[in-house]
């Protein structure tokens, strides 16, 4: 035999050689394998069965003992007990196990080292659905996570605008100064040039004034006559007359200067200013001129120089006006404005050509160079409303309306005002793009924000379902985790039958059937208030109690409540081929020392006689019922919300109590089910939680004392 099982077991690792072209998968191959030995282990596999299906209760169920809980690798060591054939023995199952595992996995061994990219790709985008799904879900559902995420975005969105809008208004603030700065050197520009201008004007209003010559001029022009209302007046007035075709503007002055005083007054005129005097001008009489009295009347009662324009001129073009009144007391000098009567000889004027003007100016280039826009108008008055003109401007001026600056210049005397601004404003657009990068980046670090947080809380959850909260926060302190506690109530269940259960199970049926039935009971748990403290094998333990200290007949019901609903959860489940499984249950109460060994995977563990009582009470128990100890069955009387049904436990011999390793016969009871006491403690209310045998009609039973030696017992814990 032995020769056979190290050929089978040398065929495993080093399978013969195929040809290529009809090479199989090794899962294949192991198929293979176990069809050619079924015949061989169907006999040794009928005889393990056998003796597993004879595994029930009383005493051979006593006999499993804690070697059950070992899982299903404890199976297969005791079946191999059982089996004295080698070929259906511990190799032929590993085999079947190794090849159940190749079978079941999604991608065979042979097939790891050519994963395609497609089956890659999607199994990693499978993953990170779930690991998405899984922190949304978590970051969404706490409060503590989501709300410092949301404020976080918030400040960081509001400070990033705030921020942008005050670089914004500096922005504009400095253009809107920029803009002002220019303006006003526009402006400076004009007044030195015009000021250069008039000094003209104080040379020639002084030489009239000083000459005699000059003084009987405007004698010798006149009164105005308009022969269209007094004819025979002008035909006999010495006055100029009106200039025929321009007879309101103008006054036809050729006789006077055809005379020997007119020839006087040119050639004087001559000598001081040769060139400057423009005879096409002459006769102009802008007190009659409607395009230029307000000016004119503007100009004779002025103290200074009287600047208007530019204006269009009769020889053509645009002109820049300036004049000064020149004033002579003495004589008989006399011009009527507005009904006042003022010592006014006449105006000296200088002209300035305004296109020149603009072009030494740069008023163009200057405002070009800074990305800016510019409009001059000046105000006329005409028919007594005023009147804006736009004297020049840029090219882009339209932009102008409503985002610019306005500033008053010194220039002119008929209101010019030049505007000022940029095409886009003065404000910078830096909402356009400054807004989403701020939006983005306070997402970005909230995202971050709650991804640290989320794994943070990820983390907390994990490590709290392995450890008490208590005894973290020790454990972060680096304190040694020890505590007593004096009174707890441990339920320990295993299931019955594991052994063959699990010999007709796959490796990965066997963990599936435990994942589902325990995640069932880990919700028993939370619902009732128990600390599940681990699982070893088919074997799952909880506490009530500890680490949640409460009184010990309140934690003695929640475990009692706890281990009824789990035999009634186990009622109900099936594996997924339909099989039953049974469980058998026992609770002990009494002190326990609890804490964490080792710092290396640190576990919380409990330690103490109850401990193992609790086992004991688990081994000697039987299918689908619930055992407990003598002291928690003393906690169970003063249990706060329900009341308990009791059983004496009779081991097979009829006797009371149960034998007990290392503890003699022990008084233990089965507990039938549990009913809801009501407000008064006097009535009952239909909830009712029972196991989920059907007990039938029970004989009375004799109630027999406890013996003195349990009762000493009992107050020792």
């Amino acid at each position: 035999m032995r020769h056979s099982d190290s050929s089978a077991v040398v065929s495993i690792l080093n399978p013969p050689k195929e040809d290529v072209s009809s090479v199989r998968r090794r899962v294949s191959y192991a198929e293979q394998l176990r069809r050619s030995s079924f015949l061989s282990e169907a006999s040794s596999n009928q005889a393990f069965v056998g003796e597993a299906d004879g595994y029930g209760g009383g005493k051979d169920d006593e006999s499993k003992g804690s070697s059950n809980r070992r899982g299903s690798t404890s199976s297969i060591g005791t079946g191999s007990r059982r089996s004295s054939s080698m070929d259906g023995g511990i190799w032929g199952r590993l085999q079947r196990k190794s090849e159940v595992w190749e079978m079941e996995s999604e991608i065979s061994l042979d097939e790891y080292d050519n994963v395609s990219l497609s089956a890659c790709l999607m199994q990693n985008l499978s993953s990170s659905c779930r690991w998405v799904t899984s922190t949304l879900k978590t970051a969404f559902t706490t409060m503590s996570i989501l709300i410092p995420c949301l404020v976080l975005f918030a400040a960081f969105s509001v400070c990033g605008i705030l921020i942008t809008n005050a670089f914004e208004n500096a922005a504009s603030d400095s253009r809107k100064q920029q803009a002002v700065f220019v303006a006003e050197q526009t402006d400076l520009f004009f007044v030195r040039t015009l000021e250069r201008a008039f000094v003209p004007l104080f040379s020639m209003a002084q030489f009239i004034q000083e000459l005699d010559v000059f003084h009987e001029l405007d004698a010798k022009v006149g009164e105005r006559c308009d022969p269209s209302i007094d004819k025979w007046n002008c035909t006999q007035s010495e006055s100029a007359p009106v200039k025929e075709g321009q007879d309101v503007t103008h006054r036809d002055l050729t006789d006077l200067f055809n005379s020997e005083y007119g020839q006087t007054i040119q050639n004087k005129f001559d000598s001081i200013a040769a060139g400057t005097v423009d005879l096409a001008t002459w006769g102009h009489d802008l007190l009659n001129d409607p395009e230029r009295v307000a000016i004119a009347e503007a100009t004779v009662p002025a103290d200074g120089v009287v600047a208007a324009g530019p204006l269009p001129l009769l020889q053509g073009g645009d002109t820049f006006i300036a004049r000064l009144p020149i004033n002579m007391e003495e004589g008989n000098h006399s011009m009527v404005v507005s009904g006042i009567d003022y010592p006014c000889w006449g105006f000296a004027v200088v002209l300035v050509d305004w296109t020149r003007l603009k072009k030494e100016s740069n008023i163009y280039e200057e405002f070009a160079s800074k990305g800016m826009q510019f409009k001059l108008t000046r105000t006329d008055i005409k028919d007594g409303e005023p009147v804006v003109v736009t004297i020049a401007e840029s090219s882009g001026a339209s932009a102008l309306e409503n985002k610019n600056v306005t500033l008053a210049l010194d220039a002119g005397d008929n209101g010019w005002v030049i505007t000022v601004g940029y095409d886009e404003g003065f404000a910078p657009n830096y909402k356009v793009w400054a807004y989403p990068i701020i939006i983005c980046s306070s997402f970005l670090v909230s995202l971050l924000m709650m991804l640290v947080l989320v794994s943070k809380k990820q983390h907390e959850q994990i490590l709290g379902r392995l450890l008490p909260t208590r005894a973290i926060q020790k454990m972060r302190r680096n304190e040694q985790v020890v505590e007593r506690y004096k009174m707890v109530s441990i339920f320990f269940s295993d299931i019955f039958g594991y052994t063959k259960l699990s010999s007709e199970m796959s490796p990965t049926e066997v963990m599936k059937m435990l994942n589902d039935l325990y995640t069932k009971f880990d919700e028993l748990a939370a619902k009732h208030k128990v600390y599940k403290l681990e699982t070893i094998g088919d074997a799952y333990i909880a506490i009530g109690g500890a680490p949640q200290i409460c009184p010990g007949p309140e934690a003695a019901e929640r475990v009692a409540l706890f281990a009824l609903d789990a035999i009634k959860i186990a009622e109900n489940y099936r594996t997924d081929d339909g099989a039953q499984v049974y469980i058998r249950a026992g609770i002990a109460s009494g002190p326990v020392v609890a804490g964490v060994v080792g710092t290396s995977l640190p576990k919380y563990t409990v330690f103490g006689g109850t401990v193992n009582f609790a086992a004991r009470m688990e081994q000697t128990s039987v299918k689908m019922r619930l055992q407990i100890s003598p002291s928690t069955q003393r906690m169970l009387l003063d249990a706060p919300n329900y009341d308990f049904q009791y059983e004496d436990r009779y081991d097979d011999d009829g006797e009371l109590g149960v034998e007990l390793k290392g503890k003699g016969r022990q008084y233990t009871y089965w507990v039938n089910g549990a009913t809801k006491l009501s407000k008064g403690d006097s009535e009952t209310t239909p909830e009712t939680r029972e196991t989920s045998i059907e007990l039938g009609a029970l004989d009375p039973v004799e109630i027999v004392p406890i013996p003195e030696k349990v009762n000493d017992e009992l107050d020792e814990a």
